[in-house]
């Protein structure tokens, strides 16, 4: 650098420090980290060595000499802008020379490249395409996009979210997708796993080979008295252009919809977020791989066995299905068919489980899985088969005495073995008869809670145990209840003395302690 030039570099230097206070820029002469931004215009004043006098000069070696020089009187600066991307950091050896003398150093200084937000992100496609089966579970993804930023990864500026701009079509302005704004899966919600729709075509049953032969076959079924040659029937031409097409759809040429993904960097959040775009085409395939459930089977239900309860139907013509119960017991009276319909083999009984849980297994030859496991709930009704039990053989209640009219005894307890919350275990209480007969109109019982109250003051000198029978009744079943109703005595009688006065006594006056002077006695 000529001396003429060195004159004129150092007022740029300061008018380019952006305000900065010069004197943060300076400091000894000795190992340091500065930190640069990318991307800064050059020429950029970094930093000034300050040595003692007598340095004349300074040479720099290293990483990014190039890019990076040092002047006479100790200025480092940019002669070149820095690329993140290109190298994040650089180390450069320093020393200080009095003429052709070196007097201090070396010294190293490492320059770390701080990222900008100057690259948008950008997908690894520009038009993705993917297909999705009818009640497509909401929130299971089943298909993905990618996008990646140049930007630092440790900072927002490579921080990505995802969304959705527009879906095509949405005449009612209802979303039936859904995107994670983290990791760029797509799903379906809520309205797209109920009205998502394949093209109307042909079904086929297990082991149906999708072959013209076939399809001739099923427009014979709906066209029976037809007479022209297929190929100049225009109404078996069109459905087999219709369903060729419907089997050999093209997702990019030919979706079904058509979404626009957006990726943005830091996080979203900034107005001044780089984003980029893609389209994702998708197409919807036909599900026959649905739940038949839950099925409801009345307990003890009478006739042959096995019975047909439902059937499901794989994806794949080829399935071969396999049939488990999901909770561990001894007693599983399910099975199913090579054609998948499911068969129970014989009564349930619903006091004996209530509930069982099916797992359908849909594989191919090799054991591998065609379609996600099924579970099925299978519910058994209640019938009125149980009469009511009583908890106790004799059931024993007790009242004090003189309680009021009216007062609580107690509650008889009894049991019914079906369903809770039906008439079938709903209960009715009767008080069919009553020892002593006299107390006919001394209890009264709650029909509908078995509460027992008295219906007037009881005296335990009177009667000190009832017997009571009660009719425990549902809707065609009825048992009795043996009930003991026990009297407690209370404390409500002065003692009385036999005699008013018991006359005057002598006592000698040696009389012994202990010695009985006089007995008496006293009734309640």
């Amino acid at each position: 650098m000529t001396p003429m030039v060195h004159l004129l570099l150092i007022p740029l230097l300061f008018s380019l420090a952006r305000g900065k206070d010069l004197e943060e820029k300076k400091g000894p002469f000795q190992n340091i980290i500065l930190d640069v931004p990318e991307g800064t215009p050059v020429p950029y004043p970094i930093y000034q060595f300050q040595t003692e006098a007598g340095v004349s000069d300074f040479s720099l070696s290293g990483e990014g000499k190039d890019d990076i020089r040092i002047s006479r009187d100790g200025w480092l600066y940019l002669e070149k802008p820095l690329d993140w991307a290109k190298e994040n950091h650089y180390v450069l050896k320093v020393e200080a020379f009095s003429g052709d003398k070196q007097v201090d150093g070396p010294i190293f200084v490492t320059i770390n490249v701080l990222d900008i937000n100057n690259n948008a992100p950008f997908f690894n496609q520009s038009v993705y395409t993917a297909t999705v089966r009818e009640r497509n579970p909401i929130g299971v993804p089943f298909t993905r996009v990618f996008a990646s930023d140049r930007d630092d990864p440790q900072t927002s500026n490579a921080d990505l979210v995802y969304s959705l701009v527009s879906q095509i079509p949405n005449n009612r302005n209802i979303p039936l997708f859904q995107i994670n704004p983290n990791t760029g899966e797509i799903s379906t919600t809520a309205e797209g796993e109920r009205n998502l729709k394949a093209r109307e075509g042909i079904h086929y049953g297990q082991g149906e080979d999708r072959s013209i032969d076939t399809l001739k076959a099923k427009f014979d079924e709906y066209c029976t008295a037809h007479r022209v040659p297929y190929e100049e029937n225009p109404f078996f031409t069109c459905m087999e252009k219709a369903e060729m097409r419907r089997q050999n759809v093209d997702p990019l040429e030919d979706p079904d919809y058509f979404l626009v993904v957006r990726v943005q960097d830091q996080g979203g959040k900034s107005d001044t977020a780089l984003s980029g775009n893609t389209r994702v085409h998708i197409v919807v395939q036909q599900n026959l791989w649905f739940n038949p459930g839950p099925i409801s089977i009345v307990e003890n239900l009478m006739g042959a066995y096995p019975r047909s309860i439902g059937k499901v139907q794989s994806n794949d013509p080829n399935a071969i299905y396999s049939l488990v119960q999901k909770e561990r017991a001894l007693r599983f009276p399910f099975e199913i068919s090579e054609s998948g319909i499911i068969y129970l083999t014989e009564q349930l009984d619903r006091e004996e489980k209530e509930m069982y849980t099916l797992v359908v297994f849909a594989k191919d030859n090799y054991g591998n899985e065609v379609d996600p496991p099924m579970e099925i709930h299978v519910l058994v009704l209640d019938v009125n088969d149980n009469e009511p039990e009583c908890l106790s053989e004799e059931s024993i209640l007790e009242i004090q005495e003189d309680e009021p009219a009216g007062s609580l005894v107690g509650q008889l307890k009894a049991h019914d073995k079906d369903q809770e919350g039906t008439l079938n275990s709903q209960l009715t209480y009767k008080i069919v008869s009553l020892s002593p007969e006299a107390a006919s109109n001394t209890f009264s019982i709650d029909e509908s809670s078995g509460r027992i109250q008295a219906l007037r003051l009881l005296r335990r000198n009177e009667q000190k145990f009832y017997h009571l029978t009660v009719e425990v009744s549902d809707a065609d079943f009825s048992t009795n209840c043996k009930l003991v109703i026990k009297v407690i005595d209370v404390n409500n009688q002065l003692p009385l003395f036999e005699k008013s006065d018991y006359g005057e006594h002598t006592l000698a006056e040696d009389t012994p302690v202990g010695h009985t002077i006089l007995t008496s006695q006293s009734n309640r």
